[in-house]
C-alpha cells in the first residue's frame, strides 16, 4: 500500500509518522503541500513536478502555517482536488477546512450544543489602528452551512 503523508519534512511528528507506516508495510512518502500544484485542466496533482496518481490514500499530519488563511484556504483545495482524482483522504478536506477556522468552528459547537466561547474574537485587517471587536455566535445561523 502506497501512502502520502501529508506534512511538513523534517518536522519530528511528520517523520514519526511516516515511519510508522512503513514499519507496517506501506510505502510512505511525505508529501508538502506547499511543494504541490495544479496543471488545469488535468485533474491530478503534482507534488515538484510528480503526479501524485499512483498513491492509495493519504493522511494529513498538518496543513502548514494555520495563521495564513488564505493559505490554508489553497491548501484545503489541494487537498480537495486529490481526492478527487481518486486518492482516499483522511481527514475530509472538507473538515479540515472547518476545523482550521476557529470563528466558524466556535459557532458550529454553539449550534451543536456543546461548551464554547460564548463570544469569537476577530482582529480587523490593521490591528494597530482598529481594536479588537467580539460577535456573538447565534445559533440559527443557517446561511454559514
Amino acid at each position: 500500500m502506497k501512502i502520502a503523508v501529508v506534512g511538513q519534512p523534517g518536522r519530528w511528528s511528520t517523520e514519526r509518522l511516516t515511519a510508522a507506516l512503513r514499519a507496517h508495510g506501506a510505502e510512505a512518502h511525505v508529501v508538502d503541500l506547499a511543494a504541490c500544484s495544479l496543471r488545469l485542466p488535468d485533474p491530478r496533482v503534482f507534488h515538484r513536478e510528480r503526479a501524485l496518481e499512483d498513491f492509495d490514500g493519504a493522511v494529513v499530519k498538518k496543513l502548514g502555517d494555520t495563521a495564513d488563511g488564505w493559505g490554508v484556504q489553497e491548501r484545503v483545495n489541494m487537498l480537495r482536488q486529490l481526492e478527487s482524482s481518486g486518492i482516499s483522504v483522511l481527514s475530509p478536506p472538507d473538515r479540515l477546512g472547518l476545523a482550521v477556522n476557529r470563528y466558524r468552528m466556535t459557532c458550529e459547537l454553539a449550534r451543536a450544543g456543546l461548551p464554547a466561547a460564548r463570544r469569537a474574537r476577530t482582529r480587523w485587517p490593521r490591528p494597530t489602528r482598529w481594536p479588537t471587536r467580539a460577535i456573538p455566535c447565534r445559533r440559527s445561523a443557517a446561511s454559514w452551512r
